[in-house]
């Protein structure tokens, strides 16, 4: 069973109310079960781990409830709100400085970071282009998608790349047991 950080959950909740309003963020918590309703109101342990279901089900609920079924537009608008937030937390400095191919070389010790149970491959194609193969995410995972195609796009972009294009080259949906993105800038 994969895993996920309890600060990128932290996080996410913050950005979240920060848009939504914390009388929303209730009110989305309560379509789900009372074992992940618990979770989700209480306090997020930031070096803690969580299931990734729970993730996977909050996306599932707010995709419906808020964004009525439109997975790629306003859902991430809020993934890149709550990578913004990461970023000028944890990563300003090392973006600052950094180049795409240097994120490059660091995804997979980054990706351990934040998740237990995916290993992440990186394969260099050509200058400024990349196939990045991600192994352990079940096809129920499939929404885990948009965060990981705004979290290339956002660092990327941090990092200085220009014209930066994601393509999914194998989805997660697709149930291989790997799910594989083309990204070039």
């Amino acid at each position: 069973m994969v895993k996920i950080k309890g600060a990128i959950l932290a996080v996410g909740k913050e950005a979240f109310m920060e848009v939504h309003g914390q009388e929303k963020y209730k009110q989305i918590i309560n379509f789900l079960d009372k074992k992940e309703r618990d979770v989700f109101l209480g306090q997020f342990w930031p070096a803690q781990w969580y299931p990734l279901d729970n993730y996977i089900h909050l996306s599932e609920v707010i995709i419906q409830e808020i964004y009525h079924g439109d997975e790629e537009a306003d859902l991430r608008e809020l993934v890149y709100h709550s990578m913004e937030k990461q970023f000028s937390l944890v990563y300003k400095a090392f973006l600052t400085f950094s180049t795409p191919e240097m994120i490059f070389k660091q995804i997979p010790k980054i990706t351990n970071m934040y998740f237990q149970g995916v290993d992440v491959e990186v394969k260099m194609l050509e200058k400024c282009r990349a196939l990045v193969i991600y192994k352990g995410f079940r096809k129920e995972d499939r929404v885990i998608e948009i965060s990981i195609r705004a979290w290339w796009e956002k660092v990327l972009e941090a990092a200085h790349a220009k014209n930066v294009a994601f393509e999914i080259q194998t989805s997660i949906a697709e149930d291989k047991g790997f799910s594989e993105y083309m990204i070039a800038w």
